[in-house]
């Protein structure tokens, strides 16, 4: 598998999902609990829970108690509810059933029956809903091994906790997760404009500091192959390390990189003009290990990845 040098650095905030538990087993009645999720930028959030009613006997229509699970904003809410109850009580014919409402704002948008879960008291039932950024909404559930419920639109959402809320009664979590997944635009993005970072390069007098132009490189296509002829600029950090700024040339997921994200850090080790790096592949994973960089002359900046039989060269661009 051929890896790639493309628009490829490294961000201070892993950009990996991010999955958050929350204590369990607990058991609480008429509240809820819940799990702050990553602000912004969020391209999926995914929220599971498991949870046992305690106060759900048969009886005639749905019981008095039940539980939801919420994904919610400041001033948006979308809950996902599981209710148990009895189509005829006390007929030969009744049956316990099911039901999952799914509603935004205490409306709802989808209200069905559904199988495969266990509709009694003390029993443990799974909810899981994933939300993508455009507002995919995908449900799923059951007593074990989970299918899929219910699957809608609702329109962009970014929502900022999730919760499991037992209305009604008594109910045990035994399991409430979070997973989130935030856009590299989010995860990467600096402090910096084009204009402060012109500022602060043209009143530095630190040799490592400045815009870099892309211009040659050295590689072998069988190990590594380069994404774009890239602008970069790198700054000092206030931790005496120097952050590399992607300012433009991307060609592979061009649409993916954005000026000003962060891509990557220069470490000083004890050679002058020497630095460990950390850079970041065109699919935002990190590189750290057996690589490095070096600045000549406070004029060329080459980046080097030796397993990978590969070196790229940019030259310092001066500022009029």
């Amino acid at each position: 598998m051929v890896s790639s040098l493309l628009p490829i650095f490294l961000s201070l905030v892993p950009l990996g999902g991010e999955r958050v538990y929350h204590d369990a087993p607990v058991t609480f009645a008429d509240s809820s609990a819940t799990i702050q999720l990553v602000s912004g930028g969020l391209e999926s959030v995914r929220a599971e829970a498991r949870v046992a009613m305690k106060s759900i006997p048969e009886r005639q229509g749905m019981a008095s108690a039940w539980w939801e699970l919420r994904l919610s904003s400041p001033d948006d809410t979308l809950a996902v509810k599981l209710h148990h109850g009895n189509t005829d009580f006390g007929d030969i014919l009744d049956r316990r059933i099911t039901r999952l409402t799914i509603s935004r704002k205490g409306d709802a948008l989808v209200e069905k029956e559904v199988e495969g879960f266990a509709p009694g008291s003390g029993f443990y039932n799974t909810l899981s809903a994933e939300l993508d950024a455009c507002g995919h909404l995908l449900v799923s559930g059951g007593s074990k091994a989970g299918k899929i419920l219910a699957e809608t639109d609702i329109g962009p959402f970014q929502p900022v906790t999730a919760d499991v809320a037992v209305c009604g009664g008594e109910g045990t979590m035994s399991l409430f997760c979070c997973e989130s997944l935030r856009s590299p635009g989010a995860v990467m993005a600096t402090m910096w404009t084009m204009e402060s970072l012109a500022e602060r390069i043209k009143n530095s007098d630190d040799q490592a500091e400045g815009f870099w132009k892309y211009l040659d490189r050295e590689n072998d296509p069988e190990y590594a192959r380069p994404g774009g002829r890239y602008l970069l600029a790198t700054v000092k950090n206030e931790r005496g390390e120097y952050d590399i700024i992607y300012v433009d040339g991307a060609q592979t997921y061009a649409d993916k990189w954005e000026p000003m994200m962060l891509k990557g850090r220069l470490t000083p080790t004890i050679f002058i003009g020497h630095y460990d790096l950390e850079w970041v592949d065109s699919s935002f994973e990190s590189i750290s290990e057996d690589i490095h960089a070096d600045i000549t002359d406070g004029a060329i900046l080459t980046v080097s990845f030796p397993l990978l039989k590969s070196k790229m060269r940019f030259s310092k661009m001066p500022l009029r």
